[in-house]
């Protein structure tokens, strides 16, 4: 696999950074988070691994393992198989977040004491008392709104907006079962010249 920069200021690609895969891959449509110098996409194929993109020097492309999930019992499953945000952590790592039942599970990578690193859990979210019954049969992430601590999650009931720390719900759409949600924020400074 193998990928380049464009930079509009040089009007110039940067040289090829390549990693090998034996896997099919492809990149998931999902939204890439941006931490530091750092891009991850999630891939559809590719077992579940996570690309990451070091845009430093020397530019550096490779796959890291998504979390996995553990049953009070102690019994390891296999990583999350449904929809899946990656997206900045508060501690400024990779966060990501997934659906497992009606829970949405969150995780940080943090580097450990020998500097490397490992996803840790940061908790969940337990939404059968937040949405519809009904809309949890089929519950997925499908998006984050960056510096408001947002997940959208996707339902047959429709789309709901998770506040993080608050855990407040709230409804935005009542199209059930998108793919992706690609949050956008304009703002509008008013003319200083006008009353």
């Amino acid at each position: 696999m193998s990928s380049c920069v464009y930079s509009s200021e040089a009007a110039a690609w940067s040289d090829t950074t390549s990693v090998e895969n034996s896997d099919n891959f492809i990149v998931d449509m999902m939204p890439a988070a941006l931490v530091g110098n750092t891009l991850y996409f999630n891939s559809q194929q590719s077992r579940g691994r996570i690309v990451e993109y070091d845009f430093g020097a020397p530019r550096r492309l490779s796959f890291i393992n998504p979390p996995s999930f553990r049953y009070l019992l102690g019994t390891v499953l296999s990583p999350y198989l449904g929809g899946t945000v990656l997206m900045p952590s508060e501690g400024g790592g990779l966060g990501f977040a997934s659906m497992h039942r009606s829970c949405l599970h969150l995780w940080a990578r943090e580097a450990g004491p020998n500097g490397t690193a490992a996803w840790a859990q940061q908790g969940y979210i337990e939404l059968a008392t937040l949405l519809p019954e009904h809309a949890l049969r089929r519950a997925d992430a499908v998006g984050f709104v960056e510096g408001l601590g947002v997940i959208f999650v996707s339902t047959d009931d429709g789309v709901f907006i998770i506040e993080l720390k608050s855990h407040r719900v709230g409804k935005v759409s009542s199209w059930g079962s998108i793919y992706a949600a690609i949050p956008y924020m304009s703002f509008y400074t008013p003319d200083l010249l006008m009353g």
